[in-house]
């Protein structure tokens, strides 16, 4: 979402909009690496909850939230489904299937060092809510239950259901899962570090509303 007036990318790098995001947290954060990788002009207020985040918006006390668009699903499926939002940027180096049009911060990102950066931020993103067992698990339970997970996955009974919860089915394998940690852990030591100090800046404009 954002500033009434503010329909693109490009605008909000011209013209401040006032952000409610959930505290230092990864909504404040993600904001914030868009503003300073991006060059948008967000102004981030923290101290809110994910529903009044987005119930400043409804009321004018902010003019847009950063949320993510599964977040947004659950919360008002109508805002998607009857086109009531205006979403400016998608922080990933890849498309989100529920916003087709939407530009990806890869996009913006000119050298080859930032385009490392934002990959090894998404990276956590991406990951999203993994399922993980300790390591002494026998490989054959293991391997059953990658399987039965993968074929839950693929069921037309539970893809038939999901949108009845307004739950978006987009799973990745263990195979690509690991592709992507063992990919994060050869990222180089600078690049980790540019990414924790953009992280770590969360400059705050003001705190929400008691």
């Amino acid at each position: 979402m954002g500033h009434y007036e503010v329909r693109t990318l490009e605008e909000a790098q011209q013209t401040p909009v006032i952000m409610a995001t959930t505290g230092n947290s990864i909504s404040a954060m993600s904001a914030n690496i868009i503003n300073m990788m991006l060059g948008t002009k967000f102004k981030i207020v923290m101290g809110y909850t994910t529903a009044e985040s987005t119930l400043a918006v409804e009321r004018g006390e902010a003019e847009g939230t950063c949320l993510s668009s599964a977040t947004i699903l659950a919360a008002h499926p109508d805002w998607i489904k009857e086109h009531k939002l205006n979403w400016l940027i998608v922080l990933s180096n890849r498309p989100d299937p529920l916003l087709p049009g939407t530009p990806i911060a890869a996009q913006y990102v000119k050298t080859d060092e930032d385009k490392k950066v934002l990959d090894l931020i998404v990276s956590q993103l991406a990951m999203g809510r993994p399922y993980v067992l300790p390591p002494d698990v026998p490989a054959d339970r293991v391997e059953a239950l990658r399987t039965s997970f993968m074929e839950t996955m693929k069921d037309p009974d539970f893809l038939a259901e999901a949108p009845k919860e307004n739950m978006i089915v987009d799973p990745s394998d263990h195979v690509e899962m690991e592709q992507m940690i063992n990919y994060t852990y050869s990222i180089p030591d600078n690049i980790v570090t540019k990414a924790k100090n953009l992280i770590d800046a969360v400059p705050a404009e003001s705190e929400a509303p008691k």
